[in-house]
Order: C-alpha cells, then structure tokens, then sequence
C-alpha cells in the first residue's frame, strides 16, 4: 500500500482554504495526530499529511 503524503499547500487547494488555515488547524490541533507526519532530521520540524487520513477526517471517519 502505498502512502500519499501532502504538503501544506496541497492540503490547502484538496480543501479550498487558505495555506494559513491549513497552519492554524496544525498549530490549535484540529487534524487528527493519524493524518500529521513528521519528517525525520528536519531541523524545521517539517510537516506532511497523509492523504487518505485527511480524507477519513472529513468524512468523518476519524
């Protein structure tokens, strides 16, 4: 199976909001932990989305 991770940009045009929107669910935690990865040896603490979870997410199966 493969996974399809995200980035913040892409989660914004799959939703239809606004990048800061998408930093401020992240920052106040409204994505579900399940559907945030963490990119190893980053010094920034970069951010991925698990595709397939952000769609459970909003169909409201998580």
């Amino acid at each position: 199976m493969e996974i399809e991770l995200l980035t913040t940009k892409e989660v914004s045009k799959l939703f239809k909001v606004e990048e800061s929107t998408v930093r401020t669910w992240l920052n106040r935690n409204k994505i579900p932990e399940s559907a945030i990865f963490k990119l190893p040896d980053t010094k920034k603490g970069t951010t991925r989305f698990i595709k397939s979870k952000l769609e459970d997410w909003i169909s409201g199966c998580l």
